[in-house]
């Protein structure tokens, strides 16, 4: 129960860090998206 938590919350923190990149008009790539992975960022 605890790790999925973790995980929503991971999720959560990365999609206000889209957010707010586009809203200041940051491209995705920079923020390099497909380097996340949550399997093993939260370990």
């Amino acid at each position: 129960m605890y790790e999925s938590r973790r995980l929503m919350a991971f999720n959560e923190v990365v999609s206000i860090m889209q957010q707010q990149a586009e809203a200041f008009g940051i491209p995705l790539e920079e923020l390099r998206p497909d380097d996340i992975y949550p399997d093993r960022d939260l370990v």
